[in-house]
């Protein structure tokens, strides 16, 4: 019994230690009405309204943070940035800042009087926003970190001692930057679906993609793709290499996190982008568009501006890496695919040696009741498809930079059943001890290990024996 009230004795100073909490958490410096409603959890929670205001009664919102300073003023009810530089506003974008600073309120007082603030990432503040009303009256908010649960932010207001948490969609909105209340801001590009390319080095064009659904038709060779790699091989652009392309693109979303250095530079020389030494654009299918312009790196960043946009920007200077690169890097590594569907015979010749490889079609365009022939003899359709793939499959090593001449070791004969030219053929002429030089229906700059056509000589002689049997 004496435990029992001794209990019933301390559940009642709790109680009304509550509620003296309850009533320091209805006061604060902007609040005109606190909410009495209580939060259904246990010990109870007030709601504290930290900030209420009329939007039309906000003229000026400045965002100061670690990436630096962004001012947006109300200019006869239509809101623009005004710093780093004059710039139109993401509607969309504003409206969530609008209101947060209209309307923010907290549902945990987390210390009345904190000594430490800078264990809620307060003492400085992650970012600070100055609000400045019609009425000439300046209002703070201080933004800290995140808290442990992940799921709000620690903040307080000036003038007012105590710590708070807000949600964590407010925290998101006081963390923007100019790349998201921009209206033009860096809009993602989507990597899967790259349709031009284009990259300048010191003053010239590098390399440069761009769609060729003209080629994609009438070549005979299957590119998989309609962008194609048009400069530097303006004579015979070749097929793109769409998994590195992704994967180019893909690095440049670092971009989006780039930190404004210098608003409006009375000079883009000191920055060295007033001829930049490196350049990118690239287009999605989306419309979406990256103009990039590379300047000097000093120390850990590299200066950029965007097109359309004034500002200097900082960069991660590892950009300059990924732009370091070789127009071959672009292209699609397979020395000559030719569809199977469009080949009645493929014929290979080295030196003496002639084997035929033949599909006998009962109807153009199916193998249903097709035969499938090695040196007119019948064959596994599996193994005969397994080694088309292999013939097919040859992958570039390198493009050729000196001419050739001479016979070829090798050649593979393709017979067309489509398309105005019916006959390809593929001569491997002696390049070096380690390459062949490539060339198709006469044409051509690339090389191909000696090695890779040696292991499909011995395959076709394997072949060829498996139809004997």
């Amino acid at each position: 019994m004496k435990r029992r009230a001794l209990t019933l004795v301390v559940l009642g100073a709790c109680v009304v230690l509550l509620g003296a909490v309850g009533g320091l958490l209805a006061w604060h410096p902007w609040s005109r009405a606190s909410a009495d409603a209580t939060a259904p959890s246990d010990p109870p929670l007030k709601f504290v309204q930290i900030s209420q205001v009329g939007q039309d009664l906000l003229r000026s919102i400045e965002l100061i943070g670690p990436a630096g300073s962004i001012e947006l003023d109300n200019l006869e009810g239509s809101w623009q940035i005004v710093k780093p530089a004059v710039l139109k506003v993401n509607k969309s974008r504003m409206d969530d800042l609008l209101f947060s600073l209209a309307n923010l309120g907290s549902e945990r007082v987390i210390e009345e009087s904190p000594r430490d603030l800078s264990i809620y990432g307060l003492e400085p503040p992650v970012i600070t926003v100055r609000v400045t009303l019609t009425s000439g009256e300046v209002r703070e908010l201080y933004l800290g970190d995140m808290t442990p649960a992940g799921d709000s932010y620690y903040l307080m207001a000036k003038g007012n001692p105590r710590v708070f948490t807000v949600r964590e969609h407010h925290g998101a909105y006081f963390h923007y930057g100019v790349r998201e209340l921009w209206e033009g801001g860096l809009t993602p590009i989507d990597g899967t679906d790259i349709v031009y390319l284009r990259l300048r080095k010191a003053g010239r064009t590098l390399v440069e993609l761009r769609k060729t659904p003209e080629l994609y038709k009438s070549d005979i060779e299957f590119r998989g793709a309609t962008l194609s790699v048009v400069y530097p091989y303006t004579s015979a652009p070749k097929p793109a290499d769409l998994n590195f392309l992704g994967e180019f693109a893909k690095a440049f979303s670092s971009l989006g996190s780039t930190i404004a250095v210098d608003a409006g530079p009375k000079s883009l020389a000191r920055y060295g982008l007033d001829q930049p030494d490196g350049e990118l654009e690239m287009r999605d299918g989306k419309g979406a568009t990256l103009h990039v312009f590379l300047g000097n790196q000093d120390g850990q960043v590299l200066f950029v501006r965007f097109e359309g946009d004034p500002t200097v920007y900082g960069a991660d200077p590892n950009v300059l890496a990924i732009v370091s690169v070789e127009p071959f890097q672009f292209v699609n590594k397979y020395a000559a695919i030719v569809k199977l569907d469009n080949v009645d015979r493929l014929a290979f010749v080295a030196g003496t040696t002639r084997h035929v490889l033949e599909v006998k079609r009962t109807t153009q365009g199916s193998e249903e009741g097709a035969q499938w022939l090695v040196d007119g003899r019948s064959v596994d359709v599996k193994a005969f498809k397994d080694f088309y793939v292999a013939a097919v499959s040859l992958q570039i090593d390198a493009l050729r930079d000196r001419p050739v001449s001479g016979d070829a070791d090798f050649t593979m004969i393709f017979s067309l059943n489509t398309g105005t030219v019916r006959t390809f053929t593929v001569r491997f002429v002696p390049y070096s001890q380690e390459f062949y030089a490539v060339f198709k229906n006469g044409a051509g700059d690339i090389l191909v290990n000696r090695q890779q056509v040696k292991v499909l000589l011995q395959s076709l002689e394997q072949l060829a024996k498996a139809a004997k049997a």
